[in-house]
């Protein structure tokens, strides 16, 4: 799999940053060419890293382009991003609406104290009407930003590094993303 990204053995998938001389080194799976699906509930437990200067996320997407003269909307749905080393965690969605051509962005600041500590579940209800969060089971965000992007995504599960997280240069390093699991579940009407 590569120097950043490997298996623990106990079912784990571990996503690592560390420093080889000055070069940082992270990574990132996805489900591209792979999988894709739209609506639904994501849910993914995870252990978020400890340090600063880097930034885990589990997240869906599809490229936004203009094709001739319509807009083919592909939405990116953060389902959480954790930017810095405290107990706040992120939601963020990215849509790029028809006619405006600029990227449109909302995000939401959650405080889940002890975030950094153990196991916890990020997820996302993407419904026909809106996107539903959960940290740890809670409702933490609801939004329909105006429309609701009806195209199939791929998973992502990264860390990145970047200057605007914190000095990854004060971080104790190697430090780990770990993911238990990821679940994608349809809901489907009885009858």
């Amino acid at each position: 799999m590569g120097k950043a990204v490997s298996l623990d053995g106990r079912g784990h998938l571990v996503i690592q940053t560390s420093r080889e001389g000055d070069k940082i080194i992270d990574g990132c799976v996805r489900t591209k060419g792979k999988f894709a699906h739209a609506f639904g509930y994501y849910v993914a437990c995870v252990r978020l890293p400890r340090e600063q200067g880097h930034w885990s996320a589990f997240w869906l997407f599809e490229a936004c382009y203009v094709q001739g003269n319509s807009w083919w909307n592909g939405t990116e749905i953060d389902i959480f991003e954790k930017f810095w080393p405290n107990d706040e965690v992120q939601h963020t969605l990215f849509w790029d609406p028809v006619g405006k051509h600029q990227l449109q962005q909302w995000h939401q600041t959650v405080t889940v104290p002890g975030i950094r500590e153990g196991w916890h579940t990020f997820a996302l209800w993407w419904k026909p009407d809106a996107y539903v969060y959960y940290v740890d089971g809670k409702e933490t965000w609801r939004i329909n930003p105006g429309a609701i992007s009806h195209v199939p995504q791929y998973i992502m599960l990264s860390d990145e590094t970047d200057t605007w997280c914190k000095d990854i240069s004060k971080a104790k390093l190697p430090d780990e993303f770990l993911v238990d699991h990821v679940r994608v579940f349809d809901l489907v009407d009885k009858k």
